[in-house]
């Protein structure tokens, strides 16, 4: 299994990043590998949706766990491939400590991990941005 993981600090409180996070619709607009992203139904652990990558089909993802203000994680399947993101917030010192870790499981894992977290950087930085209420 490739694994990887990244964190970030921002100024924003953890239920201002939360609540950029429920918002799947407007992934896109902190998370530039992403031109689309629906969910079907609640924020909740079973509750199925889409993602679609930029250059790429559309993907059905997952919620499965759901810690309400503090933490969720998703899986997309593709084939034999699973890819799995777990999101945590928590608060630290004037405002909040921000982590996600990617999973890829199943062949060519080495290849498709770095291509799917290689932006998680900055994805992170601009989730705090948005959650700061800067972008």
């Amino acid at each position: 299994m490739w694994t990887t993981s990244a964190q970030h600090t921002t100024t924003a409180t953890p239920a201002a990043v939360w609540a950029v996070w429920r918002d799947v619709d407007g992934w896109p607009q902190y998370d530039a590998s992403l031109e689309g992203a629906t969910l079907d139904g609640p924020f909740a652990a079973g509750t199925t949706g889409t993602i679609t990558p930029v250059g790429a089909g559309t993907l059905p993802f997952t919620l499965t766990h759901v810690d309400d203000g503090r933490a969720y994680s998703d899986q997309t399947v593709m084939g034999p491939v699973a890819i799995r993101f777990r999101h945590r917030v928590e608060p630290h010192t004037d405002g909040a400590a921000i982590e996600v870790s990617v999973e890829v499981e199943g062949p060519d894992e080495d290849a498709i991990g770095p291509a799917v977290a290689d932006d998680l950087p900055q994805a992170l930085a601009a989730l705090a941005a948005r959650a700061e209420g800067r972008r």
